[in-house]
């Protein structure tokens, strides 16, 4: 373990990429396809109709509580500990269909084209991004990410280039990330990537989620959300959706956002 944890930090900081094999088996993410399909027709039917190049969900746990022991893979764990530390957080997760759909709906649709242009997950200040290594996003496979059916594109070693930012459309040489089922990729937030072109044929459904630092700020008040939706969750996954770094209220409550 502690080898392949040496070799996917190396990869990290080199590439801005590396891989996870067979962290959920093949038949499992078949019965998860099956559970992200329950979800999908439900946010429809319940809320908004979702896009006609990609279907997105986020916080697709408060819909489907068996979706919620993904964002804690044991295998992902390990390494976003040493890569963060143990009190790493989620930013943002999204469930995502990257799958061309004729839908009669073609207005005011949820995150239509998700993803679709050249960008990084990291943040800018002062007109400089952020270094590298401040935070990573999981990339888990359901179907296999091919050549033809959305397979997210990047441009190799670009987490390394700070002075400059991604122009949306332009034609930049890339590489794509590719899998099979059950597959982990991780990427470093600050590598310049996009949605490849959906198919009409073949879905390709993933989750993709951001991890950062305690203090980062996440996307979503989970803490609220949750407690409004579930009376028992797990201690690992509170910690992961911030309820263990919630600032106090003032300095009388506590001087320490970081509780143990």
């Amino acid at each position: 373990m502690r080898r392949k944890i040496t070799k996917n930090i190396s990869d990290l900081k080199k590439n801005g990429i590396t891989y996870l094999k067979n962290i959920i088996p093949v038949k499992d993410c078949k019965k998860y396809i099956k559970e992200f399909e329950k979800t999908t027709k439900f946010f429809e039917k319940k809320h908004k109709h979702l896009g006609n190049r990609g279907q997105v969900v986020q916080n697709y746990f408060i819909y489907n509580k068996k979706l919620l022991n993904l964002l804690n893979l044991k295998p992902v764990d390990a390494l976003l500990k040493k890569l963060i530390d143990e009190d790493y957080v989620l930013i943002n997760t999204s469930l995502t269909n990257r799958f061309k759909r004729n839908n009669k709906k073609s207005s005011n649709l949820h995150l239509d084209d998700h993803g679709g242009g050249w960008h990084h997950d990291s943040r800018v200040v002062g007109n400089t991004r952020l270094d590298k290594g401040f935070g990573y996003i999981a990339i888990i496979m359901f179907d296999e990410f091919e050549e033809d059916n959305g397979c997210t594109l990047y441009v190799d070693k670009s987490h390394l280039i700070r002075n400059r930012q991604p122009k949306k459309n332009k034609n930049y040489k890339h590489k794509k990330i590719l899998g099979k089922p059950g597959t982990v990729a991780i990427i470093d937030t600050a590598l310049w990537h996009k949605s490849g072109e959906p198919s009409d044929l073949k879905t390709r459904w993933s989750i993709f989620s951001l991890y950062g630092p305690w203090f980062m700020k996440p996307y979503f008040d989970y803490p609220t959300m949750m407690s409004k939706k579930y009376k028992i969750i797990d201690k690992k996954i509170k910690k992961i959706l911030h309820f263990n770094s919630i600032p106090p209220e003032n300095e009388l409550k506590g001087v320490y956002t970081l509780q143990k």
